[in-house]
């Protein structure tokens, strides 16, 4: 089980390559953005594109590979459509991909709370890839210290 979010809550999603860590947090990122709250996905894996098509095929129930494929229906692609319209209109905010460290996200962060007047999530897909330009380390150690700086934002 894993528990909600809550606010000053840090929480790292472990599973093996393919274990639905990314679908999980589009669907939290897309459940909190569509009750109002303010959300950053920064994403280390997909460009902001790739980001939005994704959030929109989840909201849609459509399958991501189809539309890659060009194999997505008339009826899908109009599902498609009304899920980017919903995602612009939403508190959602997608940042670039460009952002790899944790002073760019902070950074990315605040900008958003001063715009938006708060932020009730961040989501950063991919912790791995996220630079730190602190100590260098055995990775395990590097990743801790990652986390702690997104949770001191």
């Amino acid at each position: 089980m894993i528990p909600r979010w809550e606010r000053g809550r840090t929480l790292v999603i472990v599973a093996p390559t393919g274990g639905g860590k990314s679908s999980l947090a589009r669907q939290e990122a897309l459940a909190v953005a569509e009750a109002g709250g303010v959300v950053a996905v920064i994403s280390h894996e997909m460009s902001k594109e790739e980001t939005l098509r994704a959030l929109a095929c989840t909201r849609a129930e459509v399958n991501n590979r189809k539309l890659q494929h060009d194999r997505a229906t008339d009826a899908e692609r109009g599902e498609l459509l009304r899920a980017v319209h919903r995602l612009e209109q939403s508190g959602l905010f997608i940042a670039d991909s460009g952002i790899s460290t944790v002073a760019e996200m902070a950074a990315e962060v605040r900008k958003l709370k001063a715009k938006r007047g708060g932020v009730d999530l961040v989501i950063v897909d991919y912790l791995q890839l996220v630079k730190n330009l602190g100590r260098v380390g055995p990775r395990t150690e590097e990743v801790d210290a990652i986390s702690q700086g997104l949770k001191a934002q």
